[in-house]
């Protein structure tokens, strides 16, 4: 009758696992893709930080946005990009005032 060993699983995939660190910490010094996606990973946890966002919402904004913009996009001249524009016109005109010292 034999029995499972569990001991040599674990130490297996123990061995292999201890393989694919080495492999990725001699890829991480080497690969600028890496060291991109890190700086942007601090980069991006940094804005999240300091607008007190967490991921999720963050992905929901990002999602809304694309949905406007896809919205714009196929009816460039209907109520919701009307909407969108009397929107930015407004902001731009507070940040044009806010600017010449007229809103405080």
């Amino acid at each position: 009758m034999s029995r499972p060993h569990s001991l040599l699983k674990f130490k297996k995939a123990q061995f292999v696992l201890s393989r694919v660190l080495t492999e990725l910490t001699q890829n991480e010094s080497v690969d600028p893709n890496y060291q991109l996606d890190l700086e942007f990973d601090r980069e991006i946890n940094a804005l999240l930080e300091r607008y007190g966002y967490d991921a999720q919402q963050a992905i929901a904004l990002i999602k809304r946005h694309e949905a406007l913009e896809d919205s714009l996009r196929m009816s460039p001249d209907g109520a919701l990009a009307q909407i969108y524009f009397e929107i930015l016109r407004k902001k731009q005109s507070k940040v044009e005032q806010k600017s010449k010292g007229l809103v405080t």
